[in-house]
């Protein structure tokens, strides 16, 4: 097969797949049947697979397995799965992603097949990443000792941080040129020097004092708290992490309001655009951001996710910004919060009615191999979705691959939450170091931004996946969770904007007052309960 031999390639050029002569050996049981057969799937709408019918993953993997998929594609795939939890409705593979109490659900309800002994006997890569990684043994076992579904990683270098700081590069490199330090700023003194910098210098030539130093949105991941706030004390996103095996409690301690007092401070003197961060949408920052003529741009600091949740690149370039490191606290400490160092979710099960569990778990297993691995990045037909070229790839290995077709919109894959993903970071970063392409393929930005903030992760020590049967803890638990958050939410916002003084005792102990009236203790209690510390 073309596509196995192309892969054999790189992999003995490259040590992609290091190890996989038995996973290549398995191209032996293709097709999977002996007479074709039909499966019906259940799997989210996503942009990637516009039309399944042709769509060259799902054409080619027909040809190779000898299963023809029909897809049932919802464009709101949790309402209608749990009218099909209550319903009649089967089918024989749910290609979604599943939460603990989705799967307990769906077990009550005689929906899920047990997999425990079909991995052993006819899913070998599964076995074999489950044996590698005993955690994700642990996080796939129901409380009855089933495994029921298969599961997704991600082990992008930009995913376990998502609270980074973008700056506009020409500016950013305008400050340090004026302070004699590239690598500034490091320090909470030396941002707010940027800012202040920013804010007075005129950047953008138009004789107007228009710059705006540094503005977010009431998007979550543009919220700016979480990567200034980090600068005093570890700043969670739900405002706890896991210590010695106790709850700890991020947003009432002086650390938290020696914080408050600082980002109120910078939007006090101009320095930070609060009142506008906290009404805007994200599609009105968008707006202010992307502005083609440099005499009237003004956005100079950016708090998100990656580049692209800001920049339209009809406009701008992603790479006209640079993520800015974590700044040092007064110890010198820096910290970029991170929830694990690699994303995993529960992924793809087969149904209790299937028509075939044997041929199903295989059609599963071939994606979490590496094979499958390198189709999920790059695509099925080469010289069609990808080619390999003799340059470096952005991880400094060589050769290195080339994507050919845009994964959202050439319809040659199946996109994301379809099938089974065990990540590798070897065959992820094999994207080819091609300028050309910065700008239209984001691995490179993601990759060099992730990579920047990777020395700096600190674990909040949550468990990625957490099982209870205990609906009754859960519900008031989630109920407690909204409740705190939002006090904390409503009361930094308005210490930030001058509402409330965080220099006044008072107005500090009314907050710590509230917290303890929604039920902090309460809630703490139910998280240690939950995650059985």
């Amino acid at each position: 097969m073309k596509f196995s031999k192309s892969l054999l390639c790189l992999a003995l050029a490259l040590s992609l797949l290091a190890g996989c002569a038995g996973a290549f050996a398995e191209e032996s049981g293709f097709p999977l049947v002996s007479e074709p057969i039909t499966f019906t799937a259940f799997t989210a709408w996503v942009e990637h697979m516009r039309d399944p019918a042709t769509n060259t993953m799902n054409v080619t993997y027909e040809e190779m397995t000898g299963v023809h998929i029909d897809w049932i594609q919802s464009q709101d795939y949790i309402t209608d799965l749990n009218l099909m939890i209550a319903g009649e409705q089967d089918v024989d593979l749910w290609l979604i992603p599943f939460s603990t109490s989705q799967v307990l659900t769906m077990v009550d309800a005689g929906k899920l097949l047990p997999l425990n002994d079909l991995i052993d006997e006819y899913a070998p890569n599964l076995k074999a990443a489950l044996e590698e990684h005993p955690e994700f043994r642990e996080y796939l076992t129901a409380p009855d000792g089933n495994i029921y579904t298969f599961f997704t990683t991600d082990c992008g270098l930009h995913m376990p941080n998502r609270r980074k700081m973008f700056v506009k590069k020409d500016w950013l490199n305008a400050y340090r040129e004026s302070v004699g330090d590239e690598t500034a700023p490091n320090t909470v003194e030396e941002f707010e020097e940027m800012l202040v910098f920013f804010r007075d210098s005129d950047l953008n030539g138009n004789g107007a004092q228009d710059e705006i130093p540094l503005i977010g949105s009431t998007n979550v991941e543009d919220e700016p708290l979480y990567y200034l706030m980090n600068a005093f004390t570890q700043a969670s996103d739900s405002f706890y992490h896991i210590e010695d095996g106790q709850i700890v409690f991020e947003a009432n301690s002086d650390a938290w309001r020696e914080g408050l007092k600082w980002i109120a401070h910078l939007n006090s003197e101009g320095l930070f655009y609060g009142e506008e961060t906290y009404v805007q949408d994200r599609d009105q920052l968008r707006a202010l951001v992307n502005v083609s003529d440099p005499a009237n741009y003004a956005v100079a600091a950016i708090p998100t996710f990656w580049e692209g949740r800001f920049v339209d690149s009809s406009v701008l370039n992603w790479t006209d910004y640079e993520a800015i490191l974590p700044l040092e606290d007064a110890d010198g400490v820096r910290r970029a919060v991170a929830n694990g160092t690699t994303s995993f979710t529960m992924q793809c099960a087969i149904s209790s009615t299937c028509s075939d569990p044997v041929t199903a778990i295989r059609w599963l297993d071939w994606w979490v191999g590496e094979e499958g691995s390198f189709a999920q990045h790059w695509g099925m037909v080469e010289g069609e979705d990808y080619e390999y070229r003799d340059v470096p790839a952005i991880n400094g290995t060589e050769p290195s691959v080339a994507a050919l077709k845009d994964s959202y919109t050439s319809n040659f894959r199946f996109g994301e939450n379809s099938v089974p993903k065990y990540d590798r970071e070897s065959i992820r970063y094999a994207a080819s170091l091609d300028e050309t392409v910065f700008n239209t393929n984001n691995s490179y930005v993601l990759y060099v931004a992730g990579k920047a903030y990777q020395p700096y992760w600190v674990d909040t020590n949550i468990p990625l996946v957490t099982w209870s049967a205990d609906t009754d803890l859960i519900n008031s638990m989630n109920e407690y969770a909204t409740l705190i958050n939002d006090t904390v939410r409503m009361a930094y916002t308005e210490f930030i904007l001058g509402l409330r003084d965080i220099n006044n005792d008072s107005d500090w102990q009314a907050y710590l007052d509230e917290l303890d009236a929604v039920g902090l203790d309460a809630y703490l209690e139910l998280l240690t309960q939950y995650y059985a510390l």
